[in-house]
């Protein structure tokens, strides 16, 4: 049989590539998407800078949020940079010469870690932003859209009238296994401080709806036992309401998309804030964005009949939420406090391991920030939400400048011990990392598939 010199030669670079690509592919066992908050710019008017956008009143509910700053230090700007070091890090894992530096750094942490064998697949969830300092820089012009890129929710290219992706949709489009978000906090305790970021799930909201529905006894046994329980540290948006009755109020968004009045027993009708899960390209997408032409706004449900029907509910009831969200190794928080906190504690360790601080001079890690946030709540993965520091204080500010490469370092190998697991070398002092792996396999296997794959449509 003859054979065809030149089909041959043609033919074997298609089979090379595809044997690269296949391989390339599936050596990727874990995937990380790096996300450094924030990036683009508080500018009005909102009708066109904002986020948030709720299809059905055809605007944006809230202005875009370019994060904290202090003099010329930007939130957005620190962790961009310490993100790209953490990615520089894990990337090393692609090679085999990288892979023997990678390991020299695991060394330092576990002093019997082994080589790393497998690629990481780290993907950053936005390129560099713009501070408010640059926005003359870019031509100052208040009708260009200059948060499309950055914007957390899905939202018109009023250009095109086409539906784009935000952040969180493009992140789930990932089908990441862990999502690591980067933040600083403006205002803090006067020694400096990090702090995760965490969201409950359906059980801990649920009490709301029993509280509403109790009688007066009840009423307060709901309030006194939250009194005493890790969600006392609920986030107050300000001092009007207390810590219950924000929470409260956070419920009834997550249930409704309206705020409550300040007693949480019924919403407020003028103050919308959005059916978020509709504002997301994923499976769990309601209809809003095929609203019809005579709407403005869904009317309230009260949550005296309010019933979990439809797909999300179906995703806020499933184990996959409850092992993310709820109890978990830290007592509460699921499998999302664990991450954050771990990565907390890498980085105390980190900071000891580099011998750049004394173990009396390392951050503190503070209680969880609880709240109604939205990639902790949307993202499919597990979510890492964790705050650096507070630009406010002296004390962090000095010690992230000086030392983002140390911090860098510390996630890096924080993210690789969420997914190999470490044993952590014998420093002596406290809130150091456990440096137990994440159990990511009930995720993949969870009804037979892999949960956090089966988010899109």
């Amino acid at each position: 049989m003859k054979i065809n010199i030149k089909i041959l030669f043609g033919i074997i670079p298609l089979i090379l590539a595809g044997i690269i690509f296949y391989s390339t592919a599936s050596s990727y066992k874990y995937t990380v998407v790096l996300d450094p908050g924030h990036g683009g710019l508080s500018l009005n008017p909102v009708s066109l800078h904002g986020d948030k956008y709720d299809p059905v009143g055809k605007k944006y509910l809230s202005p875009y949020q370019q994060g904290a700053d202090y003099k010329n230090l930007y939130e957005s700007e620190i962790a961009y940079e310490i993100a790209v070091g953490v990615k520089n890090l894990l990337d090393l894992s692609r090679s085999r010469e990288g892979r023997l530096q990678l390991h020299k750094i695991l060394l330092k942490y576990d002093k019997n870690a082994e080589a790393p064998k497998e690629a990481i697949n780290v993907i950053m969830s936005r390129d560099d932003g713009y501070p408010m300092k640059d926005f003359e820089r870019l031509d100052g012009k208040t009708d260009r859209d200059y948060n499309a890129p950055y914007r957390l929710f899905d939202f018109p290219d009023f250009t095109t009238s086409k539906r784009s992706l935000g952040l969180i949709s493009r992140i789930n489009a990932h089908e990441p296994d862990l999502v690591v978000s980067l933040h600083l906090d403006s205002v803090g305790p006067t020694n400096g401080a990090m702090a995760p970021v965490v969201t409950p799930g359906y059980e801990t909201y649920k009490q709301a709806i029993d509280y509403i529905n109790g009688t007066d006894s009840e009423k307060r046994k709901i309030k006194s036992e939250f009194k005493k329980s890790p969600y006392l540290n609920w986030i107050q948006m300000d001092s009007s309401r207390s810590a219950f009755e924000w929470f409260l109020c956070d419920a009834w968004i997550y249930f409704t998309g309206y705020w409550s009045y300040k007693d949480g027993l019924n919403p407020d009708p003028f103050l919308f804030r959005g059916i978020r899960q509709d504002y997301i390209s994923w499976k769990y997408q309601g209809k809003s964005w095929d609203f019809r032409a005579d709407e403005t706004k869904p009317t309230p449900i009260h949550l005296k009949s309010f019933i979990p029907s439809g797909e999300f509910w179906k995703r806020e009831l499933s184990e996959p939420e409850k092992w993310r969200r709820e109890n978990g190794t830290e007592g509460v928080g699921g499998d999302n406090l664990y991450s954050a906190n771990e990565l907390l504690r890498f980085i105390r360790l980190g900071l000891l391991a580099n011998q750049a601080m004394p173990e009396q001079k390392l951050p503190d890690i503070r209680e969880p920030h609880w709240s109604t946030w939205s990639l902790p709540t949307y993202i499919n993965a597990i979510s890492a939400y964790i705050e650096l520091g507070f630009l406010n204080n002296k004390y962090d500010r000095e010690r992230i400048e000086k030392f983002k490469e140390i911090h860098a370092e510390a996630i890096a190998v924080g993210i690789y011990s969420l997914f190999y697991g470490l044993h952590i070398s014998d420093l002596k002092a406290k809130d150091l990392p456990t440096g137990k792996a994440l159990d990511l396999n009930k995720y993949k296997t969870y009804n037979d598939s892999d949960y956090f794959k089966s988010v899109m449509h």
